[in-house]
């Protein structure tokens, strides 16, 4: 087979040049339809970037009204002592005195300033001296007598005896009669609103509205009687219960749950803050 040998020759020749026609000129009707194309895209983007703003600015607006509805919400999480106040823990009553301030923050840790002791509070409610209000320095589940739902009262609610036996809660400026039952903070802490008979290591303790319990395997039974004003201690050998004295429910404090008149048996909710709250 022979090989054709290329070579550079130099040809230095042009290639042949291919002449375009040119395009007739554009009359006046073609020359106003371009314009009026380029200015209804013009007024398309213009559209365009208005529907833009049109979303951007609302939702601007909301999350200024979030921010504006998180600051008012600090603001409004606290709540001042006004009066002379206890609470009653471990056989000891701490004074909280008149212009004592409970703040709670952001992370829900609410802490007292002003008073004799400063720090973190627990569910451990507020009592007055001077009259009978309770204060919830957190939020709580509140169970009404012979009921299995559950609902939340909201931190720093207060619950007002009425001689009648009734109770009302007061929160944000609204008042909500409840009928009885009882607040549970989703650990240890109960409230009873109404007399209950506690059972525990052999007692039978007879309470008054608005005492609380604080019961767990690991620790003592912790009991304050508003009754009476006594209180008492002592670790847990066995059950631990408390039946309503109208016979609408029987709380078992150590395995939180609650069984009704009828039989009915319910584990009690933990968490509050899942809860609607009172209407």
């Amino acid at each position: 087979m022979k090989t054709k040998e290329i070579r550079e020759t130099g040809d230095t020749r042009r290639p042949p040049v291919r002449r375009v026609p040119q395009a007739p000129p554009e009359t006046d009707a073609q020359l106003k339809e371009k314009i009026g194309g380029a200015k209804a895209l013009e007024r398309r983007k213009k559209r365009r970037i208005r529907n833009i703003l049109m979303i951007i600015i609302p939702a601007d607006i909301v999350i200024l009204a979030a921010l504006l509805m998180v600051q008012f919400a600090q603001m409004a999480g606290s709540y001042t002592i006004n009066g002379t106040a206890y609470r009653y823990y471990a056989g000891q009553q701490t004074p909280l005195a008149d212009g004592t301030r409970l703040s709670r923050n952001a992370e829900g840790v609410t802490e007292m300033k002003g008073s004799q002791l400063e720090g973190e509070m627990s569910s451990l409610p507020v009592y007055y001296e001077d009259r009978q209000t309770v204060v919830l320095p957190q939020p709580m589940v509140y169970y009404a007598s012979g009921s299995v739902t559950a609902v939340r009262a909201e931190c720093f609610t207060e619950l007002d005896y009425l001689d009648n036996g009734t109770v009302t809660a007061v929160s944000g400026g609204r008042e909500t009669s409840l009928t009885r039952g009882f607040m549970y903070d989703g650990q240890d802490t109960y409230l009873f609103l109404e007399p209950v008979t506690l059972e525990f290591n052999g007692y039978q303790l007879e309470l008054g509205a608005m005492s609380y319990v604080i019961a767990d395997y690991q620790n003592d039974v912790m009991v304050y009687n508003r009754a009476d004003g006594t209180m008492t201690m002592e670790p847990p050998t066995g059950a631990v219960r408390a039946k309503a004295v109208s016979g609408d429910y029987t709380v078992s404090l150590l395995e939180d749950s609650l069984t009704l008149q009828d039989g009915t048996k319910v584990l009690l909710f933990t968490r509050p803050d899942l809860l609607d709250g009172l209407k």
